[in-house]
């Protein structure tokens, strides 16, 4: 059986079930059993798993409906929760038997979140040997099944540990979306052989798991996520401070369900930003507004070609922040044509053409002057103190209007900064 592999229990007849025959049932003082499910009728008192010791028939018992109950040694325990039809659920249920009789020790989790807690079968410990089933509950001989609880509904990834996971763990094992988890007394691949009856393996488990994939975004590694989720990575250490201590921020991205996939949002790296890169990072916000005035931007280019000189940029954030101004300068070369008119009342003196290079005109400038600058020098390293200099080619155009009818000259400014990096 694939890992990634489910159970089909749509019918209650004829009657289908799993055993778990590649193993014996170990003896447990305590466990977590973590699964998926999908039920088709939450009304329909069906049987997720059932263990049984001899002619002791509910050792461990576990029903989807009318709302969910276990029962453990003969114990039973009816909770409110109701599961709903045609959803997957993914359950955990952790009970410790050693537990002090004034503790709480099952706690049942539905994705992920605790939901119900108490007292039950304190200082029990679960027999080994016995015969574990899914999708079916035994009779009262201990010998045939009970025809009127079988699961009606789809189950997944059973794990059984022999120990009760924390919150925190069990919340990991929900959000995953790899599947590789296993349990260390019984695994979801040890009931390959044991499917009896009119059963359905059907893989993959078609349980859909919308995930943003990993991949590199301002200089961050950003690990697979599970969509709806946030994650926060430590920034690259840096000295930020006069005493040269190392600040500690973070950066933050979410990932957004769509369908069934995830979608990366931009991420938030401002914390990780040097305090005067920030500042001027807030500057150039104004280039984005649409309102471009060609000094600004000139002043703008020459502040960040004076911060390029004037730092050895040790933070990599800094660095992406550095590239990522760059190509706001870069995107003002997209702004369309305008005409600017020169009047006094009703008379009109002048007339002038404003007209920018378009963005991909300027990407393709700045690709022929970086190759041609590559061509021309080699690249070096300062064996002294391990700093390279990143060479970008960042154009700004400035239109010069010539008070003539409908003149216009175009000049090109072209800015190299030197990026210089600690490696």
């Amino acid at each position: 059986m694939a890992i990634d592999s489910r159970f089909e229990f749509k019918a209650t007849g004829p009657i289908r079930y799993t055993l778990l025959l590649d193993k014996t049932f170990p003896m447990l003082s305590a466990f977590t059993i973590a699964f998926w499910i999908n039920v088709s009728n939450s009304s329909h008192p069906g049987t997720i798993l059932s263990y049984k010791y001899n002619k002791h028939t509910n050792i461990l018992r576990m029903m989807s409906g009318p709302t969910l109950k276990f029962v453990i040694n003969g114990l039973g325990n009816k909770t409110d929760f109701k599961v709903q039809p045609n959803q997957w659920h993914h359950m955990a249920l952790t009970w410790t038997g050693s537990s002090l009789i004034d503790e709480k020790n099952w706690h049942l989790y539905v994705n992920g979140t605790r939901i119900r807690s108490g007292q039950l079968a304190y200082k029990y410990i679960i027999p080994m040997g016995g015969q574990f089933v899914l999708g079916q509950s035994w009779g009262r001989n201990g010998v045939t099944f009970d025809k009127d609880y079988p699961l009606d509904g789809d189950l997944v990834h059973l794990n059984v540990w022999d120990f009760a996971m924390s919150p925190e763990a069990v919340r990991y094992v929900s959000s995953s979306c790899t599947f590789m988890y296993c349990g260390n007394a019984v695994q979801w691949v040890e009931f390959r052989s044991g499917t009896r009856g009119a059963m359905r393996m059907r893989w993959p488990s078609g349980l859909l798991c919308a995930q943003c994939n990993e991949e590199v975004k301002e200089n961050i590694l950003w690990s697979r996520q599970k969509a709806d989720q946030n994650i926060s990575i430590v920034c690259p250490a840096y000295t930020d401070n006069e005493d040269n201590t190392t600040v500690i921020h973070y950066a933050q991205r979410s990932c957004k369900a769509n369908d069934s996939d995830g979608v990366w949002q931009e991420p938030y790296i401002d914390d990780c930003v040097s305090d005067e890169l920030l500042q001027l990072k807030e500057e150039f916000k104004q280039l984005k507004s649409g309102a471009i005035n060609e000094i600004d931007v000139l002043k703008l280019t020459d502040r960040l070609l004076n911060h390029t000189e004037r730092f050895v940029y040790r933070n990599p954030i800094d660095i992406a922040t550095v590239i990522d101004l760059m190509e706001i300068l870069v995107k003002t070369q997209g702004i369309a044509p305008r005409t600017v008119i020169w009047a006094d009342g009703d008379n009109t003196y002048a007339t002038a053409n404003e007209v920018y290079p378009t963005f991909q005109q300027t990407k393709t400038f700045c690709e022929v002057s970086s190759s041609n600058r590559s061509r021309s020098s080699s690249s070096s390293k300062s064996s002294s103190n391990n700093i390279v200099e990143v060479i970008v080619v960042v154009v700004v155009v400035v239109v010069v209007v010539v008070v003539v009818v409908k003149a216009v000259v175009v000049e090109v400014v072209v800015v190299v900064v030197r990026v210089n990096v600690v490696v």
